[in-house]
């Protein structure tokens, strides 16, 4: 039985930038190779998701999802490979995988960015 690489999105974080276009969500990377399984920083619901092209000027792209969670603070996770659909989603699952960047434009990682309340795309 194969194990495939793992990483938990940590619950709280030390935000180093800005998420682009998303007022409120400071953020960090989490970097992990290509297909790595993504555990959720905590329980909850994915409430939206969403697709975005890939655009290596504005450093956007992949699957991207919000999590809201058990503790009240929404989640706005970004490039993933594939994430799992709307509903509930319990820390012990997995919530997609690291997605591959087209053209090596950055390494691969999962964008976390932390919003404290309820969030409506």
């Amino acid at each position: 039985m194969k194990l495939w690489p793992r990483i938990r999105l940590p619950k709280t974080f030390e935000p180093t930038h800005d998420t682009a276009g998303l007022p409120g969500f400071r953020a960090i990377d989490v970097f992990a190779a290509v297909n790595t399984l993504v555990f959720p920083p905590e329980g909850g619901r994915i409430v939206y998701k969403h697709f975005i092209e890939w655009d290596a000027a504005k450093r956007v792209g992949g699957w991207t999802c919000y999590l809201q969670g058990r503790s009240g603070a929404t989640y706005f996770l970004t490039h993933f490979g594939n994430c799992r659909r709307d509903g509930r989603i319990y820390r012990f699952q997995s919530i997609g995988r690291v997605g591959y960047v087209p053209h090596q434009a950055w390494k691969p990682h999962i964008h976390e960015g932390k919003h404290k309340g309820v969030y409506n795309p």
